[in-house]
């Protein structure tokens, strides 16, 4: 949902992709619009963050990412660059298949 808010990724795409019912997904865009995370059309795709909603979410990718970087702190640089380039085909084929 909070992807969809930031434009990061489109609401179908996220829908399709996490099998979303549209109940579901109304349901959860009005959970947070009534937490003052978003504004916009009630019960339309089109919404996008608060100022306070597009806080909270830097905060979660923030805390996420520090979470995150033990493992790519082991592999260190070349070991990420080795990752990177082993999926990278993988990424573009998804990316293909869902766009």
């Amino acid at each position: 949902m909070t992807h969809a808010a930031s434009g990061d990724v489109s609401a179908d795409v996220l829908r399709a992709t996490r099998a979303w019912s549209d109940e579901a997904w109304v349901g959860a865009v009005e959970s947070l619009r009534g937490r003052g995370w978003l504004e916009g059309i009630e019960g339309k795709d089109t919404f996008h963050f608060t100022e306070w909603g597009a806080e909270r979410r830097q905060a979660i990718e923030h805390a996420t990412d520090e979470l995150a970087a033990a493992p790519y702190d082991a592999l260190g640089e070349q070991g990420c660059a080795d990752l990177r380039a082993l999926v990278r085909p993988w990424s573009k084929l998804f990316a293909a298949e869902l766009g």
